[in-house]
């Protein structure tokens, strides 16, 4: 909806945020113009959908085709990578070993020391964050399950899981009538 769509007595609504809703009659004015608002977007989502349909179609065709030509490179560049990976690291470290670097047909072979945890123990970590001895961020909340939980549980979720507090949010939606044939 373009500015100078908006029905004038519906401007005090959405101009500012702070004017809040008072009389039935307001609201009938608000509610017109949230179905009228609800429609113009299905309309132009009906528009779009095809089109992004079918280029997201073609999208996924050129996708399966890509992984389809770069899959068995892939596997076999990871398998020489690894080749070389522990070739290096069985090499005594009094070994005359290449650089950090290696030019081999005009490109480089560049070697680093990577390193990365495995977790072994959850419960370790989460003691040790209990404790104080690491920070929270070591731990991850599933998010997911606790608002299923808070959304079965509603008030209660705290009584089921510590840290946690009930947050209700009162959510309006349009549907628009169906037509009769």
């Amino acid at each position: 909806m373009q500015p100078e769509e908006v029905p004038p007595e519906l401007i005090p609504y959405v101009a500012h945020r702070q004017v809040k809703i008072t009389t039935l009659g307001e609201f009938k004015i608000v509610a017109t113009a949230l179905v009228m608002l609800r429609t113009r977007r299905d309309g132009l989502e009906s528009e779009i959908k095809p089109l992004a349909t079918a280029a997201y179609q073609q999208w996924k065709r050129l996708k399966s085709r890509e992984k389809e030509a770069l899959d068995p490179l892939v596997e076999v560049e990871e398998r020489l990578r690894q080749l070389i990976a522990d070739w290096r690291e069985s090499q005594d470290t009094d070994a005359e070993l290449p650089a950090e670097y290696t030019v081999v047909d005009n490109a480089e072979i560049t070697y680093a020391s990577q390193w990365k945890a495995k977790v072994t123990d959850k419960m370790a970590i989460i003691q040790a964050v209990a404790r104080g001895d690491i920070g929270p961020e070591y731990i991850d909340i599933n998010m997911k399950e606790v608002n299923a939980k808070a959304k079965d549980l509603r008030e209660a979720i705290s009584d089921v899981i510590p840290g946690t507090e009930s947050v209700h949010k009162f959510v309006v939606g349009v549907r628009k009538e169906k037509e009769v044939e």
